[in-house]
């Protein structure tokens, strides 16, 4: 279908309940470089259509406005000031196009893995959804119902032992040891609003235990990402006073100390987290080789596991919205 143009739109939106800041959000426009293209007759009737006198960028404001039933949006120019907006609510990757003489088509790249399991996109696997302004490559588990990974331990191929800066803007594999990055949790989790936050672990003889709060964000870097843990919706297992703990705490990395014990927790541990003296629970530690370790030598989950003695193999986190 050719290479795309990227439109991107400012908008500022409401304040977050939880974590007091404003946030803005853009959307990105994706449209055909070269030529002109339509919605074919027939294969999908738009959710709505409407003429506009003015800028076609009003029918980029009202789609934004109208996102749930504006996936594509279709631009026909009637004449020097008149505009023919169509808004579909399928994505643009299923819709079927010929060429259309002063038509436009442009579709809205979604914000987060549950938008993409609304616009039918049902397997599990890496897409790409827009945060911070720029479109970034995601892992999103479907089967679960649209959950964004912004979190992953599986072997310990990635350093996760790194200053401010990186845990800021993110590193890691997005299909392995990931870390989204606290600029695009935090976006998310402010854009999504009442978001809830999953938490899984794997242990070494294969039990696989999760939980569920509503209410998740984290603040601004100006209040070094402070941690609101959101309350249990699901605690099947009675261990998620372990991530609760954590609540109000702000983010510490070996170049930036927030904690509240005398020495650095994130050089202790090599990872950055939202540590107090220093944690209950911490997913962003090393795997261990097994259950069995020393004190705090491997992603421990004492509730669960019965004490900082013993790691869990594996563990993820993931956020969507509440719906």
């Amino acid at each position: 279908m050719g290479k795309y143009n990227l439109i991107f739109i400012l908008v500022v939106l409401a304040v977050h309940a939880s974590c007091i800041y404003a946030r803005e959000s853009y959307s990105l426009y994706l449209r055909l470089e070269k030529e002109n293209y339509a919605v074919k007759n027939g294969s999908n009737l738009p959710s709505t259509e409407f003429v506009i006198e003015g800028s076609e960028m009003e029918c980029w404001f009202k789609c934004q406005l109208d996102y749930l039933r504006c996936f594509t949006l279709e631009i026909l120019k009637l004449g020097l000031t008149s505009w023919l907006c169509r808004f579909y609510n399928v994505d643009f990757m299923k819709l079927s196009y010929e060429s259309k003489e002063l038509s436009m088509v442009y579709s809205s790249t979604a914000r987060s893995c549950l938008e993409l399991l609304e616009r039918g996109f049902t397997l599990d696997g890496v897409y790409k959804i827009l945060t911070v302004g720029e479109e970034k490559e995601v892992y999103c588990d479907m089967t679960g119902r649209g959950w964004t990974t912004i979190q992953r331990r599986l072997n310990g191929d990635i350093d996760f032992n790194r200053g401010w800066q990186s845990h800021k803007e993110g590193f890691g594999d997005v299909n392995g040891d990931l870390w989204i990055g606290l600029e695009t949790i935090r976006e998310m989790s402010a854009l999504l609003n009442n978001t809830l936050i999953r938490i899984q672990g794997e242990s070494f003889n294969g039990d696989r235990r999760f939980i569920i709060a509503k209410g998740f964000c984290i603040e601004d870097e100006q209040k070094k990402y402070k941690l609101h843990s959101g309350t249990m919706i699901n605690d099947e297992w009675n261990i998620g006073g372990d991530w609760t703990y954590h609540d109000g705490l702000k983010f510490t990395t070996r170049d930036d100390d927030n904690d509240s014990k005398e020495h650095n927790c994130a050089d202790e541990h090599s990872s950055g987290w939202w540590y107090k003296g220093c944690y209950a629970i911490n997913a962003n530690k090393a795997p261990a080789k097994q259950q069995q370790t020393t004190y705090a030598g491997g992603m421990s989950w004492p509730a669960w596991l019965g004490s900082h003695s013993q790691s869990l193999k594996a563990m993820n986190m993931a956020i969507k919205k509440m719906t």
